[in-house]
């Protein structure tokens, strides 16, 4: 098991025992996230910065800066680049080589959650922000598909703080309004 500490820290445990395997010094601020690839971890700090670790060395091979606040959700898009979501309420997409590839203003405030859709079959990524939105997008271009938000339908009055797709048309969200929505997204 891999756990992020709010003290900057990485702790991997044997799942057998929980006893600590090794533990890593990442940041001096608290890790927000963590996404995990074939070769690497990648880490969102309160720092800004997103730490590039080597799975086998766990040395750290690049810090990435591209928010301008606490970076709170990873994930990939089909192709395997990462894209984040920070308080600063912008999405960036790195490329292969993780340097920026775009960054965009996605949501009016913080983005609390990025979820990929499980489909490879489907390019696509959800977001929920503090602004009490979810938002669809192409994972590859980050070109926005829709918006869910009280204005438009029923959705929730409040930080819609995580979502996760249940299968490739189902999606559900939590928010500080006290419910859990179930979506079903048409994708065409």
């Amino acid at each position: 098991y891999i756990i992020a500490c709010g003290s900057g820290s990485i702790i991997f445990l044997d799942k057998n025992n929980f006893t600590i395997k090794s533990k890593i010094s990442v940041s001096e601020s608290s890790i927000r996230c963590l996404k995990l690839s074939d070769k690497y971890i990648s880490a969102g700090c309160s720092d800004h910065s997103i730490y590039v670790i080597n799975k086998k060395s766990f040395e750290t091979e690049q810090a990435l800066s591209g928010h301008d606040s606490s970076v709170f959700c990873l994930t990939s898009n089909n192709s395997g680049q990462l894209i984040s979501g920070s308080r600063d309420a912008h999405l960036n997409l790195w490329s292969d080589d993780l340097k920026m590839q775009k960054r965009i203003p996605a949501h009016n405030f913080t983005i609390n959650s990025i979820a990929l859709n499980p489909s490879p079959l489907y390019n696509i990524i959800a977001t929920a922000s503090r602004d009490k939105s979810i938002k669809i997008w192409d994972s590859e271009s980050l070109e926005l598909y829709k918006v869910i938000n009280s204005q438009k339908e029923y959705s929730h009055q409040r930080s819609v703080n995580n979502i996760l797709w249940l299968d490739d048309n189902y999606l559900i969200s939590a928010s500080d309004d006290k419910s859990l929505i179930l979506w079903q997204i048409e994708i065409n």
